[in-house]
């Protein structure tokens, strides 16, 4: 693993507002089922880095931060609650909300750092956990009341060597598609002349789009599980350890292609899910299992059941497309998506088509009982299986489009999920090169990240060389 030492200060702060007068104040969003479930969860933040070898900070701030801040200012007009704040209850009976009121803002910093850039930038080398954190900001919570910011942003400039751009949002307030929407605004102004450009997709925030589940459920349960003291042991897992590193992977159009024929020819008559998502996280959950294993025996229980979390956007699935635009903006996700296999079946030698035919199976029950028939029992399975350590989840898509976000100095060579290192999730994105791969970002204890290095490369070419 290399390790770099890298010194942030920061340069200037901004509080950037929709302008004046242009969205009702106070505004009070309540929170659906889907944005209620998020709040036990801790902030999303992602991190973009951009080379840009003859960057200075003077020359940023003076040619740059003023399109920036007038473009971020226009776009927060139509995406005002990101500059809103989440208010939880102040008693047991009062529901927690989103509320914008004149004066709100997004907290803009900037900069600069000191390192080695191209550290940063190598997605082939290992490197500490902690190394991205001094690049994404912070949200404001009032001690007292409980009151919390829901996006912060932050500009670092390496100068002579590039720009990273951290962004951290409170999932309550949205899910990754409808951020995805808003960077892009934000970024098509800023190219344009900070105009926004007349296709653009404007978002449609209206909380009354979102059903509430089937089968009697109760929002007031969910809230109860959130904000009623629990067992230590029902909490999400704790951040990081200094000992962990973080690892990014890429599998290529072209291998994903030979695991799908490698699947089809192992289990030629079986109708199998064998989308670009599945066979990904399948090969990934496989060689998660495996190297666990093999750093941990004897302390492993071969019985173990494992599961593997897939979250699913519901803007296109049948119970929600008649009512729910594409461009709603909130959370209009299902969580409790849970693939189940035994730990011995994917340790074997067919456990890459042992999980994807998990996976699949997930995926068909889906489609035929409804995203939501189970949302009742999300929260306290969630509280319940990740107390077990035998569970990952996926955080980001291949189809969100993060190595689109241009700024006026290119496109991004990396992006990273900052906020795996304090969850058991995995990062998945597209490849940075366009022609349909996927990356994927890890964060592990250094003994069980060098056992995943070593068996994701044997994996991949014991499964891909025959194709």
């Amino acid at each position: 693993m290399s390790s770099c030492c890298t010194r942030v200060r920061v340069v200037e702060s901004h509080k950037v507002s929709p302008p004046p007068n242009s969205v009702s104040s106070p505004t009070l969003l309540p929170l659906t089922f889907s944005d209620v479930f998020w709040i036990p969860f801790s902030n999303t933040q992602k991190l973009f880095i951009y080379n840009f070898p003859s960057i200075s900070t003077s020359y940023f701030i003076s040619s740059f931060l003023p399109a920036l801040k007038t473009s971020l200012s226009l776009s927060l007009h139509h995406f005002f609650p990101l500059a809103g704040s989440f208010i939880p209850p102040a008693h047991p009976t009062d529901r927690p909300c989103i509320r914008y009121e004149d004066g709100c803002f997004v907290a803009l910093t900037v900069a600069e750092a000191t390192g080695d850039f191209s550290h940063l930038t190598d997605k082939r080398r290992l490197i500490n956990a902690t190394e991205f954190h001094p690049l994404v900001p912070d949200l404001s919570v009032d001690d007292v009341t409980g009151r919390t910011s829901v996006l912060a942003l932050q500009f670092t400039v390496f100068p002579d060597c590039g720009i990273c751009f951290g962004i951290t949002y409170k999932h309550v307030v949205a899910d990754g598609k409808s951020i995805s929407a808003f960077l892009s605004a934000w970024s098509s102004t800023c190219n344009n002349r900070c105009v926004l450009p007349p296709n653009t997709v404007l978002p449609i925030i209206d909380r009354s789009l979102i059903p509430d589940p089937p089968n009697g459920f109760c929002l007031d349960s969910y809230l109860k599980q959130i904000f009623e003291p629990k067992d230590e042991g029902k909490k999400p897992a704790a951040g990081p350890s200094e000992a962990k590193v973080r690892g990014t992977f890429v599998i290529t159009r072209s291998e994903i292609e030979k695991l799908r024929q490698w699947v089809l020819k192992r289990a030629e008559n079986e109708n199998l899910h064998l989308s670009t998502f599945v066979l990904t996280c399948s090969l990934i959950w496989v060689n998660l299992i495996k190297s666990d294993a093999a750093v941990r025996k004897p302390n492993v229980d071969a019985t173990d059941v494992c599961r593997f979390g897939q979250v699913v956007d519901c803007r296109d699935r049948y119970e929600f497309k008649s009512i729910v635009p594409s461009a709603y903006f909130g959370n209009c996700l299902a969580y409790g998506c849970f693939a189940l296999a035994k730990r011995t079946e994917l340790e074997g030698e067919d456990g890459f088509v042992v999980a994807v035919r998990a996976m699949g199976n997930r995926i068909k029950k889906l489609e035929e009982e409804g995203a939501l028939t189970e949302a009742q029992s999300w929260l306290a399975d969630f509280f319940d299986i990740s107390s077990t350590g035998s569970v990952f989840t996926v955080a980001g898509s291949p189809r969100l489009g993060v190595y689109g976000l241009e700024f006026g100095w290119g496109r991004p060579d990396r992006v990273e999920v900052v906020s795996i290192d304090s969850s058991s999730s995995i990062s998945i994105a597209e490849s940075a090169d366009g022609e349909g791969g996927v990356e994927i970002g890890l964060v592990l204890g250094m003994p069980q990240m060098q056992a995943f290095v070593s068996i994701h490369e044997e994996s991949k070419y014991i499964l891909c060389r025959s194709y």
